[in-house]
């Protein structure tokens, strides 16, 4: 799907860690249905984002509007990097920006 549309769903790689035959699995049969996954409003605050996760032990925290629609995934890997690297520079979207240099001599 795209950000923006209605969630369904969500697959992660735990979901899929276990199958026998992932060639022949439908995304379907091993989706979380929108009714039983956790998820927020999109007025939460990062912060509290954190505590959710940490209190359900997510790896994905979807954030919707009121009509369901998908406005971000918080993921715990990106709230325990910016903890981990508070000082890495980012654009104005908040994604990383890189550089580099190469000698000449």
């Amino acid at each position: 799907g795209n950000m923006g549309s209605k969630l369904l769903g969500l697959v992660t790689k735990r979901d899929t860690d276990f199958l026998d035959n992932r060639s022949s699995t439908s995304v379907g049969s091993i989706m979380k249905k929108f009714g039983d996954l956790t998820v927020a409003d999109e007025s939460i605050e990062l912060a509290a984002a954190n505590v959710v996760i940490r209190e359900k032990k997510l790896g994905k925290l979807p954030i919707v509007t009121k009509g369901g629609r998908l406005v971000a995934l918080v993921a715990r890997t990106d709230i325990s990097k910016q903890a981990e690297f508070p000082l890495a520079t980012k654009d104005k979207n908040g994604s990383l920006m890189v550089a580099a240099a190469i000698g000449t001599r």
